[in-house]
């Protein structure tokens, strides 16, 4: 023990002043008890003890919620220099946090006992001499006010008023004093209590703990007299809401089984039918041999903050669903923008494919023309057979590509209908491929057997010579284009082949849109990115698709463009 303490803990005449009162290792006594649990009651803490200094100990002449060895040895050693300020001072201690508190965290009140909070004021002789402290404890942290300690000087006043009369030398009609006085606090205390705003209630420690005590103020809060609620064992069930009965209920049995702090917050009904909210804290309070004693609790009434929180919650919840739709406006606007910017692209895109496939064949025309109107007559009929064939080419391209828009602008409008008629697919094809023009440049490899189906001949024409040039296009000179018809028991599949780089996969659908164009056309012929959007809606426009792959070695063809299969599957007609 350090020498700081042991030096007023062994005053010799302290310590004959102790032992004259004869209460160290004596049993505990109800007048001592009262006041232990007038105090955990008063000042609303679990744990209150009457403490008596012996020369190496303290002996707990008193103690309600002292937890288990302690309430049974009453007892514990003296091993820390924090009582100096009680023994030598006189003076209260006073520990808001013991676990942040640099002179108890390590004590055995934090380490052993798991004490948070403690307030203690000595019990002091007509003398002077300290025999020892009257303390109340908590599990939680607490701010202590100048109010509870005068309320715990006052209580250690009236334990001594015990404790002198059992010193030799006091005059024995103190002890009626002391019961008069220990009624006065009492009626004090009750005073007090009834003054404050919460419901302060004492409640049996067993199911269904009917009420002991409780303030008047539950006449304000449910609007029922306090007197007609005590020993109720209804009481608790008639003012449950029906929705929170069945978890409040289980919470009250798990705690008194568990001993540990009950708090919740949840809602009442008043004798009028009106509803409320309240937060429900209750501690155990137990006796000095650590048997429960009954439950201390205070009732408050917190509606109107519980209606103010679910408004700010509405607020808040309208307030995020106005974002949500100002993040989604934001989002349509920025996809219109971006469409705008597309089509805009598109439109820029056209512009400029479309005037160069005008003004190819256009100048091509117009030159032949002006050669034949002014020379005409010099030339060689050769020569100008030649220009005619020329001339008449080139306007087969314009009507071609004026062709391609309408159609286009019809698809899109939704007015263009295909009219059907039975026809051979591979004749048609065998015949586009040989009027194509691009056996000059790449060698073909045409397998396209007989295969009679109903479908819209020109249309038909339209999706084999797009694919077909779409091919030559994209491919260097010399290498070679197959075109394929296969027969299948619901239609046919066309196939354009190729030996060209091919398409990557994530650019496998855009290639079939309108005015979409590869990367690598040639810049003598860029095209106007219209031929593979119609080789897509002339097939679907007859109940076929249109797709690209690779099939082998060798490519469907679409180069960057995309172009691919089409696959009748609209009508099923017996292929001969």
């Amino acid at each position: 023990m350090p020498s700081s303490l042991s030096s007023p803990l062994a005053d010799p005449d302290r310590l004959a002043v102790l032992r004259q009162t004869n209460l160290l290792d004596t049993p505990a006594e109800e007048t001592f008890d009262r006041l232990v649990r007038l105090a955990a009651r008063v000042l609303r803490a679990p744990i209150a003890l009457i403490s008596l200094f012996d020369e190496d100990r303290q002996f707990f002449k008193a103690c309600v919620g002292l937890p288990e060895p302690w309430a049974s040895t009453r007892q514990t050693p003296v091993r820390h220099p924090l009582w100096q300020d009680l023994l030598v001072a006189g003076q209260p201690l006073l520990i808001g946090d013991a676990r942040r508190d640099m002179r108890v965290h390590h004590t055995w009140l934090v380490t052993e006992l798991g004490v948070a909070a403690c307030l203690g004021v000595p019990l002091t002789t007509s003398s002077g001499h300290v025999l020892g402290s009257f303390c109340v404890a908590d599990w939680q942290p607490r701010s202590w006010t100048a109010d509870d300690t005068a309320t715990m000087a006052e209580l250690a006043g009236l334990a001594m008023t015990q404790i002198e009369p059992r010193i030799g030398n006091h005059d024995p009609r103190l002890c009626g004093q002391l019961e008069q006085r220990l009624a006065d606090v009492e009626a004090s205390f009750q005073a007090l209590r009834e003054r404050l705003p919460g419901v302060l209630y004492t409640i049996a420690p067993e199911t269904p703990n009917p009420l002991t005590y409780v303030s008047p103020q539950i006449e304000a809060l449910l609007g029922e007299p306090a007197a007609a609620c005590i020993g109720d064992p209804n009481a608790w069930g008639r003012w449950l809401h029906p929705d929170d009965a069945d978890w409040v209920i289980a919470e009250c049995e798990r705690t008194n089984r568990t001993g540990e702090p009950f708090a919740a917050e949840y809602r009442i009904c008043t004798r009028d039918g009106q509803v409320r909210w309240v937060r429900d804290e209750a501690v155990l309070v137990r006796g000095g041999d650590g048997h429960p004693q009954f439950w201390q609790g205070i009732l408050t009434d917190i509606t109107a903050s519980h209606l103010t929180a679910a408004r700010l919650a509405e607020a808040l919840e309208r307030e995020q669903e106005a974002a949500g739709q100002l993040t989604a406006a934001l989002k349509q606007e920025r996809a219109a923008a971006e469409h705008l910017r597309a089509v805009d692209q598109m439109k820029t895109t056209f512009l400029q494919a479309v005037s160069h496939d005008l003004r190819t064949p256009l100048t091509t025309i117009l030159g032949i023309a002006l050669t034949l109107e002014r020379s005409a007559a010099g030339l060689p009929a050769r020569d100008i057979a030649d220009l005619l064939h020329r001339l008449s080419s080139n306007a087969r391209k314009l009507d071609g590509l004026l062709a391609d828009l309408l159609d286009l602008d019809r698809l899109a409008r939704g007015t263009l209908i295909p009219r059907r008629q039975l026809i051979d697919i591979g004749a048609l094809t065998r015949r586009v491929v040989d009027e194509a023009g691009v056996r000059d440049e790449h060698p073909l490899v045409v397998d396209a057997p007989a295969a009679h189906l109903e479908v819209d001949a020109p249309k038909v024409e339209r999706i084999v010579e797009n694919l077909v040039v779409n091919a030559a296009r994209h491919t260097p000179a010399g290498t070679t284009i197959w075109v394929r018809v296969d027969r299948r028991p619901d239609g046919v599949l066309l196939l354009v082949e190729d030996e060209g780089p091919g398409v990557p996969a994530h650019l496998r659908q855009q290639v079939f849109q309108p005015f979409h164009k590869g990367r690598n056309v040639a810049d003598h012929a860029p095209g106007s990115g219209i031929g593979l959007a119609l080789v897509a809606q002339f097939a679907s426009l007859q109940g076929g698709r249109a797709s690209q792959g690779v099939v082998g070695q060798r490519r469907v063809r679409d180069g960057d463009v995309g172009i691919g299969a089409v696959e009748r599957s609209h009508r099923r007609l017996p292929v001969t």
